[in-house]
Order: C-alpha cells, then sequence, then structure tokens
C-alpha cells in the first residue's frame, strides 16, 4: 500500500493530498499477517539490541542470518512486470 502511495503522483499529477483510512476488521488473521508480526518483531529485537536496519537489502540479510527458518526472496521488477 505504501509503494503504491509514493506512485499515485506518477498518473495523478494535480494530486495534492492522500488520505489511507485504515480499518482493524480483517486485519492480522491471514498467514500473511502473522509472517509479517513475525518480522516485525524479530526486527524491533534485532534494532534495540544496537543493529541498523536501514535498507531492504540489510532486513534480508539480518533474516538470512538470524533466522534460517525464514527465508526471504528479493522480487525483481523485471519478474513482477514484463517487458
Amino acid at each position: 500500500m505504501f509503494y503504491v502511495l509514493t506512485q499515485l503522483h506518477k498518473e495523478f499529477v494535480a494530486l495534492r493530498l492522500v488520505s489511507w483510512n485504515y480499518l482493524e476488521a480483517g486485519h492480522g488473521k491471514g498467514a500473511p499477517d502473522g509472517l509479517g508480526a513475525v518480522l516485525k518483531r524479530k526486527s524491533d529485537r534485532i534494532v534495540k539490541q544496537g543493529e541498523d536496519i536501514g535498507t531492504f537489502q540489510k532486513f534480508v540479510k539480518v533474516f538470512q542470518t538470524n533466522e534460517p527458518h525464514i527465508t526471504i526472496e528479493i522480487v525483481s521488477n523485471d519478474e513482477i512486470v514484463p517487458n
């Protein structure tokens, strides 16, 4: 969702304000939400221990090092949007 918000100005040049109404209903109940919660809690814990996770590449490296049972794969734009 955040990525989509950052890209709206390209399609809608006159856009000046965006509002996102987040509703709790339906949140946190699926498998992706559970995995996201695990990654967030672990990231918070790592940062509290003094390690910086400032980029996505660093995030992936931290999890590859500290959580071998979690697999994170980086997918390039070329794999998502065909040329």
